[in-house]
């Protein structure tokens, strides 16, 4: 959602080889048979999840409703195809009105993946209007007394998945010279680094604060295992949101707020003996064995991660983590090439604890698989 707008340079330029690039063009390949698919016929429908591998309406929760736009925007920058394009732009003005929702925090995930990749691949000025309002309705969530953007969850909360839109914030503000805008994304940025991401790189979900002082109360979690475990799409948005920041400001804490994610993401993947963890990382005996959405997330993290690293074997690990990951995620295990599945990638998890969406496709999923695939093509 972000790299096109980097400002801080990286270190090295990472190329993938051969073989990761034929499985990502595969991806593109089986992404544009299900997009033709969905949009031919169930035309205008918004997506969130799979039951049984079809898609149902994102009626339960509405901050999914970007992706099916930004994943049509992505096969368009592949294509040029016009018709592409055109499909783009159409589901984009579905959430057009979304920029000035000030009652959630997924504003980066609606806006950015719509309106401002409009702007970077067709010099849309309205998506680039779009945005930073986005930006700006965005930073009306900021708490100034705990200094957090609020949680769409509950009050006097934030959660570590506000992160991954946190960079709309500080690219609105960069874009608008607001000094506001900037302080604001630094300030929650910093709260989360301070109540949210642990010692280990690990982290919780949620962090509730007393609403009349800010002090800090507990930490929780709707997603996870327990509240002192790790969900793992939060931890993967957590890596993406801060490595996105930092390629934005440049402010070395956020690259140690990403490492630090970044290598408890692999120890932990490493330790279990599979790249796609579960939807706890700290759950024993978890009842499902993967959740895709959290990979699809870390596979492009890790992949921008690794060229901003200055110690350069650590990029290596990195970017080696990340491309086999996107491999995993290739495999036949995972991506869906029968027809009778509408998703991408099958064996997501929503939310496994009321059982929603386990073990099927998300459509977060399929957006962030196919940015870190248009990634590895371009690299």
């Amino acid at each position: 959602m972000f790299w096109k707008t980097t400002r801080t340079p990286v270190l090295r330029s990472l190329t993938a080889p051969e073989e990761v690039k034929a499985d990502a063009r595969a991806a593109f390949e089986i992404a544009a048979e299900k997009l033709e698919a969905l949009t031919t016929g169930h035309p205008d429908l918004l997506v969130l999840s799979t039951e049984g591998g079809k898609w149902v309406e994102a009626t339960w929760t509405d901050w999914s409703q970007g992706f099916l736009g930004g994943q049509l925007w992505l096969v368009f920058e592949q294509t040029g195809e016009e018709r592409w394009q055109e499909l783009a732009r159409h589901y984009s003005n579905l959430v057009y009105d979304r920029q000035w929702d000030d009652r959630t925090h997924n504003l980066g995930l609606l806006i950015a993946t719509t309106h401002k990749q409009a702007w970077e691949l067709t010099s849309d000025a309205a998506g680039w209007r779009a945005s930073i309002q986005a930006g700006r309705s965005l930073a009306s969530r900021f708490d100034r007394t705990g200094r957090f953007l609020v949680t769409d969850d509950r009050p006097s909360a934030t959660a570590i998945n506000v992160m991954v839109n946190t960079p709309l914030v500080m690219w609105t503000g960069l874009e608008t010279s607001d000094s506001e805008l900037i302080d604001i994304a630094r300030q929650h940025s910093a709260t989360t680094r301070r109540f949210l991401v642990r010692g280990d790189g690990s982290t919780a979900h949620t962090a509730d604060f007393d609403h009349l002082t800010g002090e800090y109360l507990r930490a929780a979690t709707a997603r996870g295992w327990r509240s002192d475990g790790t969900w793992s799409r939060g931890l993967a948005l957590s890596i993406y949101g801060f490595t996105s920041l930092y390629a934005l400001d440049a402010n070395p804490d956020w690259l140690e707020v990403a490492c630090l994610n970044a290598r408890h993401w692999m120890r932990e993947t490493t330790r279990r003996g599979d790249l796609v963890p579960p939807n706890d990382l700290a759950e024993p005996t978890p009842s499902q064995p993967w959740d895709s959405s959290s990979a699809a997330v870390v596979a492009g993290a890790l992949f921008h991660l690794a060229q901003y690293l200055p110690d350069e074997d650590e990029a290596r690990r990195v970017n080696e983590h990340a491309l086999a990951t996107f491999q995993r995620l290739a495999s036949p295990e995972f991506l869906a090439r029968q027809a009778g599945w509408e998703g991408v990638l099958k064996h997501a998890v929503l939310n496994e604890r009321i059982g929603l969406g386990v073990d099927e496709s998300m459509a977060l999923a399929d957006y962030f698989f196919l940015e870190a695939a248009r990634d590895i093509l371009a690299s």
